[in-house]
């Protein structure tokens, strides 16, 4: 996308951090999508930083005509078309036309806590990177003080994750602070740690676990999981929560490693007596960047949703429906969508997501921008106020250009998950997800189920 797509109305977001070099007069900056930093002098780190989703170009322009009233007007803008240019190519810079708004906004349901980034495997699909632990991970007092936030101002649910959320070293206080205040507590692990203790003490907090098995023999989960024995350890910590009488849900990342293993891996969870299973899409993004490669096309997908759909009528394991399912069993949209219905998921209003840091996202798939932080701020105050949450809601069908603007399933969708766009570079095209999407794109007609 070029500068010459945007009039002066239009409104330039950056959403990524500016770094200052130590001892230089320079700035940086970066995305999940760059090998190595840009560097930027100081004008550029300024037209960045006006470039926050509420000024128009027009506005930015007549800024820097005020702050440098001895460079003709021409030269001026033509430099910071430049900068802005360059920015929006590498989706540093995103455009809509309309600025961000202060949305009037309840408490989200559910928040999805990174609790920490240490983990004791390295899955080739973690989007956060998982392995060690990092330096700035919010501190324990702030931890408690973050439960008694939410828990006042209304959150629900609280689902741990990571890492490996099992591995924090006060995890199960801070568990039994969650369910003494009221909320709910969900846990998603890769059940390698989970002793009969373990299993036995979450059950006693009615939490609703999640384990991941990616593979139904140790060939298959542990490439995908490398570790000491973890498809072993995984099955057996399954076993313990049954045991323990937790109703349970297996989660299984489908990549090109395990796409002809999925019916396999229901049959073991049937086996072991798992109740629920949900597949999960691969996302190339933190380490799954690394091995894109593994992610299945949409076609793909869809070939493999039209399997469960038909595995579910001979089931007895609860097969919990996938994202663009209804587009195969034809139920398509009569109304088109409205241009200011909301574009995507609930992120960043029915739920959002803590890093280890404390950086507060519409879902672990977005880290890396400029966000804010309950580091140092309540919860509710980052919640209502963060620039980028706000903007994540301010988002509309409206914004959406390429297959999707006038696909018959989009009222239905609504663009759908954001996440993976960004995650390939274009926040606001077709979804990369969708095979209605492919297809349209690829015939240039429209698809029907």
């Amino acid at each position: 996308m070029t500068m010459e797509c945007h009039r002066n109305s239009d409104v330039p977001y950056f959403a990524f951090p500016i770094r200052r070099e130590s001892g230089t007069s320079q700035f940086s900056t970066s995305n999940h999508l760059q090998e190595r930093p840009l560097m930027l002098n100081v004008q550029a780190a300024e037209i960045l930083r006006l470039a926050d989703g509420e000024r128009s170009l027009n506005e930015i322009m007549d800024y820097f005509e005020r702050r440098y009233p001895h460079v003709e007007p021409s030269l001026l803008r033509e430099k910071i078309l430049q900068v802005l240019d360059a920015m929006t190519r590498t989706e540093l810079i995103w455009w809509r036309d309309k600025p961000v708004r202060l949305h009037a906004i309840e408490p989200p349901r559910t928040i999805f806590w990174e609790i920490t980034s240490l983990c004791n495997l390295k899955c080739l699909h973690c989007v956060v990177s998982a392995g060690k632990r990092n330096s700035d991970e919010l501190s324990v007092d702030r931890c408690f003080e973050l439960i008694r936030e939410m828990a006042g101002f209304g959150v629900q649910n609280i689902a741990f994750s990571g890492g490996e959320p099992l591995m924090h070293p006060e995890f199960k206080n801070l568990a039994e602070a969650v369910a003494a205040s009221g909320m709910s507590i969900q846990v998603a692990t890769n059940g390698t740690l989970v002793t009969r203790e373990i299993a036995q003490w979450l059950r006693d907090l009615r939490a609703d676990v999640q384990v991941s098995l990616d593979g139904s023999t140790s060939l298959i989960h542990d490439k995908m999981r490398p570790g000491n024995r973890a498809f072993e350890k995984a099955v057996r910590g399954i076993r313990h929560l049954l045991g323990a009488g937790h109703v349970l849900t297996v989660g299984s990342v489908v990549s090109k490693n395990n796409r002809h293993d999925i019916k396999n891996i229901i049959t073991l969870c049937e086996n072991l007596g798992v109740q629920n299973f949900r597949l999960i899409p691969f996302v190339p993004k933190g380490r799954g960047g690394t091995f894109a490669g593994m992610e299945i096309t949409a076609s793909e997908m869809k070939a493999i949703t039209e399997m469960l759909i038909s595995e579910r009528k001979r089931r007895k394991i609860n097969i919990i429906p996938l994202e663009f399912e209804k587009m195969v069993q034809g139920t398509a949209c009569v109304q088109p969508a409205s241009p200011g219905q909301s574009l995507g998921c609930g992120g960043a209003r029915a739920y959002g997501t803590i890093t280890p840091a404390g950086e507060l996202l519409p879902c672990h798939f977005f880290e890396g921008v400029r966000a804010d932080s309950v580091a140092g701020h309540a919860f509710a105050d980052v919640w209502i106020q963060s620039r980028f949450l706000n903007y994540f809601r301010s988002l509309t069908v409206h914004d959406l250009h390429g297959a999707c603007r006038d696909c018959r399933w989009l009222s239905a969708c609504a663009g759908s998950c954001r996440a993976i766009n960004f995650a390939k570079g274009d926040v606001f095209g077709a979804n990369k997800g969708c095979w209605i999407a492919e297809e349209i794109e690829n015939d240039g007609v429209a698809a029907t189920a």
